[in-house]
């Protein structure tokens, strides 16, 4: 059997992590003065408590209860303080994030402008943050350009937001300027060197051109963001692995791939192609399947299982999943391809 005409499924290599913890993300770029106070929650009730009409406290109250968890009661502080100060620029950005997590984006959208309407050139900062929020709404909606022009006006703002850059790439990934992408990648991780999301998309970057080494130390670095990240991760690096021969180390970063994220889709079938490989079709028609149960139309799967049923000689299963590749892209030639050789005679519609 030729395993060459086995698809493999490469890792989503552009993530959209950073799109799904906004609030986290926002008080990451905040300054650190918690880290000067043990207990932010109490100084900041404390604050409150002695000056209730002081909308700062109030945003740095309601931002406190953001990073613990208590999103309804963040919001309640933060409008309070869009009530006491509405020209406070401030509130409006974490408002924005919270409404992303809500999935109202047209909501967060408009918060993110207030801010920006209203951030003074004594704050930079939020000006920045501003840009940055409205950047990845325009990425969420697919508009690339639109988010790589925000992203310039956050970093106009702050030459040194590491997660701007970082967004910066992804962009630039996306419009197809890779080279672009790596250095604002590089970049990202030269001002913040903790920042993590970013090195699975250096990693991408890396493999692309070639530069496998890098490309796998800056991959397993990136490791820990979460089961849905490192399923992504360890796929990554097994393809790489797979790809150099090295098949039962690929073999092991997909069953970790598994581990994360047993419904990893991609990591079944490659699963799988790493079986067939080892002469184990009906190992591989077990992966494929599972990967078929998460996503009936995966392309890929139903025709590496054709692949894997023609090696045990069972034709006629075969050749009705090299049909169903047609029924999901009729102008699939490798398909097409098959059926012609199982089925000399028949009609090539």
């Amino acid at each position: 059997m030729a395993f060459s005409l086995l698809l493999a499924v490469p890792v989503r290599r552009v993530s959209r992590r950073w799109l799904l913890s906004v609030f986290a993300l926002l008080a990451a770029l905040t300054t650190q003065r918690d880290a000067v106070w043990k207990d932010g929650l109490t100084f900041w009730r404390d604050a409150v408590s002695k000056s209730p009409q002081n909308a700062a406290h109030r945003v740095n109250l309601g931002q406190t209860l953001g990073r613990l968890g208590q999103s309804q009661r963040a919001e309640q502080e933060i409008c309070r303080a869009v009530r006491m100060n509405p020209k406070l620029a401030r509130p409006y950005v974490h408002l924005a994030g919270i409404c992303l997590e809500r999935g109202e984006v047209e909501q967060a959208a408009d918060h993110a402008r207030k801010a920006v309407e209203h951030a003074t050139p004594a704050d930079p900062f939020t000006r920045a943050e501003a840009h940055a929020v409205l950047a990845r709404i325009h990425e969420m909606k697919g508009r690339s350009d639109d988010a790589l022009r925000e992203f310039e006006l956050a970093l106009k703002a702050d030459p040194e937001m590491a997660n701007a850059h970082a967004g910066r790439g992804v962009a630039l990934d996306r419009l197809g300027r890779p080279e672009e992408a790596l250095a604002a990648y590089e970049r990202a991780i030269a001002l913040d060197p903790a920042l993590v999301w970013p090195r699975g998309q250096l990693g991408a970057a890396y493999e692309r051109m070639g530069r496998l080494a890098e490309a796998l130390a800056e991959y397993k670095l990136a490791l820990g963001l979460g089961r849905d990240e490192d399923a992504r991760i360890h796929s990554a690096i097994g393809d790489i692995l797979r790809r150099s021969g090295a098949l039962e180390q690929a073999a092991a970063e997909y069953e970790m791939a598994l581990l994360a994220n047993p419904r990893y889709a991609p990591a079944h079938i490659n699963l799988g192609n790493v079986h067939l490989s080892w002469q184990r079709p009906e190992l591989a028609v077990q992966s494929y399947r599972r990967a078929l149960e998460i996503d009936p139309k995966l392309l890929q799967a139903h025709f590496n299982l054709g692949i894997a049923l023609l090696s045990l000689r069972r034709t006629a299963e075969a050749a009705a999943t090299f049909e169903k590749c047609l029924e999901i892209a009729p102008d699939f030639a490798p398909a097409r391809e098959q059926l012609m050789k199982l089925k000399p005679g028949r009609n090539d519609e």
